[in-house]
């Protein structure tokens, strides 16, 4: 007794399931899928309650972890939610680095500085979800507290929340559509809600391009950390789940980046997990080739994606591309500190959104933003490289999310800025136990 007492706390054995975390995830999980299937109208009073007691009642060890897998599964309650969660986080931190605060504070102050220079009416939510979001992510990106076991535990809650948030839409999109409207109808998961949305009803909505995007970053946290899960079959259930979600994407850049992704899995892995991984691929080919008619169709959607008119200009993509760079051309007062994140399009008078990360940072912060990402990323890499050792295959998730975001928005949505606090977890793995 006397000896169990004089343990250390790295010496005692944490206890195999953490039920109250586990409660958590399932509570928001069944919430939002009971909302969304038409089950039970939750508000978002209720999602506030449960929330505000989840961040009261879990310690910090638990608390990250949850934050991870809200930031995906709780995205269509997103709002003054996350203020009891950046409360909690701040709160029940106990050590601090000055890079959480240093970082979000500048962001944040060029962002109000640009609200408050324009001369048309703007939203005070905008900026407080804008700012939630911005602050919670350079929090858990500079959280100093991290150990090994810890941070591939938040790993595993943010593939869950994405396999939560991608299923409910899925889910919902087959109660709606059912399979052969999805499969006949040149669906596109993600594009069908976004109206219910914008019509202020209470939905978890994502773009297809946001689906891809979150669906493929999960795929390569799982693919390149080794031991993430101990089961087998966990692990390919969660595989075969994204690579579902992706494929009714019908996102050119998502099988382009999971070819990518693959091959450079096969070009630095051991034999022995392209073994595993190869096996997982024959099985879920076989049971695709099953259902013969599922595959057929898949495969001539996505050509007919490829032999769309707007390929060369990929979706407009290009002609965007330019309309932007022409407008921060002929208004070169605005090259230094931009536009502001939330109102850029209507500040430059253009119809589209950006479609490439490093053009909408520019366009939002100038070069003055183009320096400012460039520092924190620099930063943060050196420190983990420093501190950890880490080596090429956990840059991995953090290079091919980046790859999709040229393709994608990163500030504006900013819930596509947040999965970038997750894949770049792996670079805080240390290498003695990692390898």
């Amino acid at each position: 007794m006397i000896e169990r007492l004089r343990l250390k706390p790295e010496h005692i054995q944490k206890p195999r399931f953490n039920l109250q975390l586990i409660g958590s995830v399932v509570i928001v999980a069944i919430m939002v899928l009971l909302r969304d299937l038409g089950i039970f109208n939750f508000s978002p009073v209720y999602f506030l309650v449960v929330v505000v007691l989840i961040s009261a009642l879990l310690p910090i060890s638990s608390l990250r972890p949850f934050v991870f897998y809200y930031i995906t599964a709780g995205l269509s309650v997103h709002g003054v939610a996350l203020i009891p969660l950046a409360i909690a986080l701040v709160v029940k931190t106990r050590k601090f680095s000055w890079a959480q605060f240093v970082f979000p504070i500048l962001m944040l102050l060029l962002e109000l500085a640009h609200i408050l220079s324009y001369d048309f009416k703007t939203e005070i939510p905008d900026f407080v979800v804008y700012a939630l979001n911005i602050f919670i992510f350079f929090f858990l990106l500079f959280d100093t507290g991290d150990e090994h076991d810890d941070v591939k535990e938040c790993i595993r809650y943010y593939i869950f929340g994405v396999v939560t948030a991608t299923s409910i839409v899925f889910l919902h999109s087959m109660s709606v559509f059912g399979l052969q409207g999805m499969l006949y109808e040149n669906f596109r998961m993600g594009a069908t809600f976004e109206d219910k949305q914008r019509l202020g009803e209470m939905i978890t909505s994502m773009n297809p391009n946001q689906m891809a995007f979150y669906s493929l970053a999960a795929f390569s946290l799982i693919l390149f950390i080794k031991d993430l899960y101990k089961s087998q079959i966990i692990k390919s259930a969660l595989i075969a789940i994204l690579l579902i979600v992706g494929l009714f994407t019908m996102s050119r850049t998502w099988i382009l980046l999971l070819i990518l992704t693959l091959v450079s899995y096969f070009l630095i892995s051991e034999m022995k997990g392209k073994f595993k991984l190869l096996m997982t691929v024959v099985v879920f080919v076989l049971v695709g080739l099953r259902f013969t008619d599922f595959s057929e169709v898949i495969i001539e959607n996505f050509q007919s994606r490829f032999e769309e008119s707007s390929l060369i200009s990929a979706g407009r993509r290009v002609e965007i591309l330019k309309e932007y760079n022409e407008w921060m051309i002929n208004h070169p007062n605005r090259n230094f500190v931009g536009t502001g994140a939330l109102y850029y399009s209507k500040v430059c008078g253009l119809k589209y959104s950006v479609h490439n990360s490093v053009q909408q940072i520019f366009v939002s912060y100038g070069m003055f933003g183009i320096l400012f990402f460039a520092l924190f990323i620099a930063f943060y890499c050196y420190r983990c490289h420093w501190r950890n050792k880490a080596v090429f295959r956990y840059y991995m998730p953090l290079m091919i999310c980046f790859l999709f975001s040229l393709s994608g928005q990163l500030l504006n949505p900013v819930s596509m800025l947040l999965p970038f606090a997750a894949v770049a977890l792996p670079l805080k793995l240390f290498t003695s136990k990692a390898l």
